[in-house]
């Protein structure tokens, strides 16, 4: 199979320069085990997914979300996009980050992992070196949506999805792909918090007590 180019970066006195990144913050999913829509949860006047829109913040100079619901996501301050190709799943939500970016990469980030740590994060843009997918593994699972994606993987994306492969992990024995390691780095609590999405009431809970809201 024929790898598409990874990422050239830029040189600044012969060394690299940091690549441009944005987040992408995915929304719209069943929500079916959790009863309700994630991305609609409040804490008093606080958005749940307007936290996580902060916290990355601090981390990337440009911050959107994707959905297949931006009529409901007025509340927000940042900018929303609906899916190009609608009911692709992540994989669907990825292509429109990819096609709309004008970065390098894109952090690509599920709305219900909201005990991200910027640490962790920061401890993989230190990882990026021109990699086309930075992708981070944990007892032999993987994370697809707290990743890295190349600008370059967008002509691949569309390929599966033309082929109807519509999972997000699909097109990455066709990329330079590097799967990153949290441990020895991290304590094993934070590296199971970042892994922890919010599928259930329970979870929500469990999540609140985290972040003490």
């Amino acid at each position: 199979m024929n790898r598409m180019k990874s990422v050239k970066q830029n040189y600044i006195n012969g060394k690299p320069d940091k690549p441009s990144i944005s987040a992408a913050i995915l929304v719209g999913g069943k929500s079916r085990r959790f009863g309700s829509d994630k991305a609609l949860l409040h804490n008093g006047d606080n958005w749940i997914v307007d936290n996580l829109a902060k916290m990355l913040k601090d981390v990337f100079c440009e911050i959107y979300f994707i959905s297949n619901i931006s009529d409901k996501l007025d509340f927000l301050d940042y900018p929303v996009f609906e899916d190009i190709i609608p009911n692709k799943g992540p994989l669907g939500g990825l292509h429109t980050a990819l096609s709309i970016t004008k970065s390098d990469y894109i952090f690509l980030c599920a709305c219900d992992l909201l005990l991200l740590d910027k640490d962790i994060i920061q401890y993989m843009i230190k990882h990026l070196n021109g990699q086309d997918v930075l992708v981070p593994t944990h007892h032999g699972h993987i994370e697809p949506t707290i990743a890295f994606y190349s600008r370059n993987c967008l002509a691949t994306v569309e390929k599966v999805i033309d082929m109807k492969r519509l999972n997000i992990r699909s097109f990455y024995g066709y990329v330079n792909t590097q799967f990153l390691s949290f441990e020895g780095a991290f304590s094993d609590e934070a590296i199971e918090a970042c892994f922890f999405n919010m599928n259930t009431q329970a979870d929500k809970q469990k999540i609140r007590e985290k972040l003490c809201i």
